[in-house]
């Protein structure tokens, strides 16, 4: 857990106790262009799936780094673009490939998935 203190500007001054990095990301105050394109997709992220909202952040925040050092090397705004939406093609096909439709599975198998799952995550955070 992470304890967010609201302080300055037109902050309240709580004490918040949270783990969600929406809460976090809707705590802190930002300036940044890029930082607050993470801000707006983290709700975004939480508005529309209510879950994923860090990881999503952690996502995106490596992409904007990887942009930048392409960038550097003068690559066009237009040809990153297009080699992040192939990307998401090259990805979206992985996912379906290597996904599965649970109303096959029995309740059981489910739920050992799941719980591996929350496994897995625990150790990696």
């Amino acid at each position: 857990d992470k304890i967010l203190v609201c302080e300055g500007r037109s902050m309240s001054g709580n004490v918040d106790i949270t783990n969600d990095g929406a809460t976090i990301l809707r705590g802190i105050g930002v300036d940044n262009p890029a930082a607050k394109i993470l801000v707006e997709i983290s709700k975004v992220q939480d508005k529309e799936v209510g879950d994923g909202t860090t990881t999503v952040a952690v996502l995106c925040s490596e992409m904007l780094k990887e942009a930048d050092k392409l960038l550097t090397l003068k690559l066009h705004p237009q040809t990153i673009i297009s080699g992040f939406r192939k990307a998401a093609v090259e990805a979206k096909t992985a996912l379906g490939e290597h996904s599965y439709d649970r109303r096959y599975l029995s309740t059981f198998y489910l739920k050992i998935a799941c719980a591996k799952n929350c496994v897995m995550f625990e150790f990696i955070i």
